[in-house]
């Protein structure tokens, strides 16, 4: 499917798109979670025709009947968006309240209630998915009774960025944007560097849910970070910058920016996925297959890639295969519809 300018598209369909694309390519990505040995990566999926979906084949955790499951990039995506719709809008309290449930004790990730005891390397692939450290500490703050921020003042890796795509798309172009993306953050990583590197993400995706071209949209995020008085957006401008620059392999850029959830390594190597395949107009799969089956933290690569690719192409741009292959694939398009309607009305 060739690639169509945003520009051509309703602001709707924009939306939509960003939307819906973070969550199915993080579900496309997730059964190959985390392989950062290049060569067993390669093996791993060597039976497959494409490297999206397929059977549990990661190292560190497999979900059971794990194709089309989110990681938890994606499951925090989702979540955000489900509370969106339901009280259009962000009442964080209500965010927390959910995430506590979503992602505490008793719930799917509640490895250790699971297993009967704390999981030791031994116990890996754990029977996933897996609770990131900045989500172990919002809950233990918010356990205690912690007022908000109650997010991990250390934690600077890609979570805030691969989640953050709901709230892009309802507020894009309107003032609030900023601040509703810092308290967001905040929720789970309460640090100005995760702040910074997430804005500079949000920059860009609102200029391509706005209608400006990938280029135009990555050149405008790249100088707000250059200019911005927070540390980390002007170094995500310039690894963002590099990324859209360079001529070499995906492979390549993600072996120099390095494959892990770290920032602005995670994020520069996204831009790399969506800058080099769009540009080939080649439509969202192929943005999206790179950086899939390259190494390490494809999921929170593909959660932002797929936001800008889906942001880009529309919904009608989005394979329906992806979406049917997606657990609960139907709901979250509606889900994302009625995002882009109340961001639209």
């Amino acid at each position: 499917m060739a690639a169509v300018a945003a520009t051509e598209l309703s602001r709707a369909a924009r939306t939509h798109g960003a939307v819906l694309g973070c969550i199915i390519a993080d579900a496309a990505a997730q059964p190959s979670h985390w392989i950062y040995d290049a060569a067993m990566k390669a093996d791993r999926n060597k039976d497959l025709a494409v490297p999206e979906f397929g059977p549990p084949r990661g190292v560190f955790y497999q979900q059971p009947d794990g194709e089309g499951k989110l990681s938890t990039y994606g499951d925090q995506a989702l979540a955000i968006l489900e509370h969106i719709v339901a009280h259009s809008g962000v009442d964080l309290d209500k965010l927390a309240d959910s995430h506590a449930s979503r992602f505490g004790a008793g719930s799917a990730y509640d490895i250790e209630g699971k297993l009967g005891h704390a999981p030791t390397k031994e116990d890996w692939p754990v029977p996933g998915p897996w609770i990131h450290h900045s989500l172990k500490e919002f809950l233990a703050h918010k356990a205690a009774g912690a007022p908000h921020p109650l997010g991990d003042t250390e934690d600077t890796q890609a979570d805030g960025a691969a989640k953050i795509a709901a709230v892009v798309g309802l507020l894009a172009g309107k003032p609030e944007l900023d601040d509703t993306v810092e308290r967001v953050v905040r929720l789970t990583q309460n640090n100005d560097t995760a702040v910074g590197h997430t804005l500079l993400f949000a920059k860009l995706l609102e200029a391509v849910v706005l209608g400006e071209p990938v280029a135009d949209a990555t050149a405008k995020a790249v100088a707000w970070g250059a200019a911005s008085d927070n540390a980390a957006a002007r170094e995500a401008a310039k690894a963002v910058a590099a990324a859209q620059a360079s001529t070499e392999t995906h492979d390549a850029v993600v072996a120099a920016n390095g494959s892990s959830c770290g920032m602005p390594g995670s994020l520069a190597n996204a831009a790399h996925a969506f800058t080099s395949a769009l540009s080939a107009a080649d439509g969202f799969a192929a943005a999206l297959r790179p950086t899939i089956a390259a190494p390490g933290c494809n999921c929170s690569r593909a959660c932002m890639a797929g936001a800008v690719a889906g942001a880009l192409l529309g919904r009608e741009g989005l394979p329906a295969e992806w979406v049917a292959k997606t657990t609960g694939g139907d709901k979250i398009d509606a889900l994302a519809a009625a995002l882009a309607a109340a961001a639209t009305a």
